[in-house]
């Protein structure tokens, strides 16, 4: 795979954002578009951890029930965008931040994601991933990866 050519100033951070497909039933797929360029978005929430993640930060989506499907390097600060007018906080309201794919699982590939139990085993962090929005370190992202690799 290739990785895309950001420039990353400092610590490159390692996120997990929650598709919320339980709220939002199909959102992973608008996340993903077209496999190469996506985003990372949270809805009904304007003061979420998204407006943490830098340019060149790598995030990872969860697909609860699956594990990640999911893993980009962040090429936007985070933006707002309502979904109707006028522009009101709360459920039309979504931030996000715009992604390059490094990988992405399409549906019938999920089989291959790294599940949220292995990742937890694999990197000896038994903390969950809680929320829309999770900080991980670079141990857990390794982990994440490796799953992936042997997986596939």
């Amino acid at each position: 795979m290739n990785m895309p050519n950001i420039p990353v100033i400092g610590d490159v951070g390692y996120f997990v954002i929650n598709t919320n497909e339980k709220n939002i039933p199909g959102i992973w797929r608008t996340m993903l578009n077209d496999f190469r360029y996506g985003k990372a978005s949270v809805h009904n929430a304007p003061n979420c951890g998204i407006k943490r993640i830098e340019i060149g930060d790598r995030v990872y989506l969860l697909q609860r029930q699956v594990g990640i499907i999911a893993c980009g390097i962040a090429v936007s600060k985070y933006q707002k965008a309502y979904l109707n007018e006028p522009p009101v906080v709360g459920p039309n309201m979504e931030v996000f931040v715009n992604l390059r794919f490094i990988w992405a699982l399409d549906e019938p590939q999920w089989n291959y994601a790294p599940s949220v139990g292995e990742i937890l085993r694999r990197s000896g962090d038994p903390q969950p991933f809680i929320g829309k929005f999770t900080i991980i370190d670079r141990n857990r992202s390794d982990a994440i990866e490796s799953i992936l690799s042997d997986n596939i």
